[in-house]
C-alpha cells in the first residue's frame, strides 16, 4: 500500500519521482503500525478558516472555500480514530465543469461528496485551473493541494485519485511522470493524452494500481479512441495493461456519475 502523510512544513514542492518514492518509503510503515492507546481526531466544520459551511449534521461536514486561488470543496467525517486511517480522495473534473452554487455540477459533486463522508473519507474537488486538460501548472496545483489537505488530516492513509473526462489526461500525466505514488486511480470516461503512450509510461501509470472505466455507448470520448486505445497499446508494448471496466450501454454521463460504492466497494 502505499502511503503519503503531511509534511511538517506547508511547502510549495516541485514533486519528482525520487521525491514520491522517499515519502511513500518513510511512511508505509503507518499502514501496519497502530499505536497501544487509541486517538481520536477531531475534524470540525471550521477546520479550514475562511470556508463557508455548506452542510453539516453530527457526522459529516461539507465545505467550500479557496485556496492556491482555486475553489475547492471538502467533505469530511468529524471524527475518526487512529485504528481507522483516513483516505484521502481528490477529484480531477470534466471540461466547463467549474465549481460554483449554481451549476448542477456543483450539486452533483456535493452528493458524490457525502456519500464519501459517510463512508469514512476524505473526499476533495478542486476547479484545478478550469479547462486545464491536464497542464503542468494543474498537475503542480493539485500537488500542492495535496501536501495542504494531508497536513490538516492527522492520521490520513491512503492518497486517491478519481478523473471524470477531460480529468483523465491530469491522470494519465501525473501518474506516468510519478509511479508508485497513488495508492489507487480510478479513471472514467478519461480523455487519452497520446504523448503517455510509451512503454514506461504504461509502466509508470500502472503501478499507481489505475482502474478504467468506460462505457460502450459514449459519444463525448468514444470507448476506441479512448480507453480502448490505451489498453491495446500497453498489452502489445509491455505484455500487460490496466484493468478496464466496460460499462455496457452506459454513455458519458451514466459513467462520470458512478459513486463511492460503484468504485471502491466492488
Amino acid at each position: 500500500m502505499n502511503i503519503l502523510t503531511p509534511n511538517t512544513a506547508l511547502k510549495m514542492y516541485t514533486y519528482t519521482s525520487s521525491r514520491a518514492k522517499q515519502l511513500l518509503q518513510k511512511y508505509t510503515s503507518l499502514a501496519t503500525t497502530r499505536p497501544s492507546v487509541t486517538i481520536t481526531y477531531t475534524y470540525p466544520c471550521t477546520l479550514f478558516k475562511n470556508f463557508k459551511v455548506i452542510f453539516s449534521d453530527k457526522k459529516i461536514c461539507v465545505v467550500e472555500g479557496a485556496l492556491l486561488n482555486d475553489t475547492i470543496l471538502i467533505a469530511y467525517p468529524q471524527k475518526n480514530t487512529s485504528n481507522n486511517l483516513l483516505p484521502l480522495y481528490f477529484y480531477s473534473h470534466g471540461q466547463d465543469e467549474i465549481l460554483n452554487k449554481n451549476s448542477s455540477y456543483t450539486k452533483r459533486i456535493e452528493r458524490i461528496a457525502k456519500e464519501y463522508a459517510y463512508n469514512n473519507s476524505v473526499f476533495i474537488a478542486s476547479n484545478l485551473q478550469g479547462n486545464n486538460w491536464g497542464s503542468k501548472s494543474s498537475q503542480q496545483e493539485l500537488l500542492n493541494l495535496i501536501d495542504i489537505i494531508q497536513h490538516k488530516f492527522s492520521n490520513s492513509q491512503s492518497l486517491n485519485l478519481i478523473a471524470f473526462s477531460m480529468g483523465g489526461m491530469l491522470a494519465y500525466r501525473m501518474t506516468a511522470n510519478h509511479p508508485h505514488f497513488f495508492h489507487q486511480v480510478k479513471i472514467l470516461a478519461g480523455t487519452l493524452p497520446y504523448n503517455v503512450l510509451t512503454p514506461q509510461s504504461c509502466k509508470n501509470i500502472m503501478s499507481n494500481n489505475i482502474t478504467i472505466y468506460h462505457g460502450t455507448a459514449d459519444i463525448n470520448v468514444p470507448f476506441s479512441q479512448s480507453s480502448e486505445v490505451f489498453i491495446k497499446y500497453c498489452k502489445n508494448k509491455i505484455g500487460k495493461a490496466p484493468q478496464l471496466i466496460i460499462k455496457q450501454g452506459f454513455d458519458h454521463w451514466q459513467v462520470g456519475t458512478l459513486g463511492y460504492k460503484e468504485l471502491w466497494k466492488n
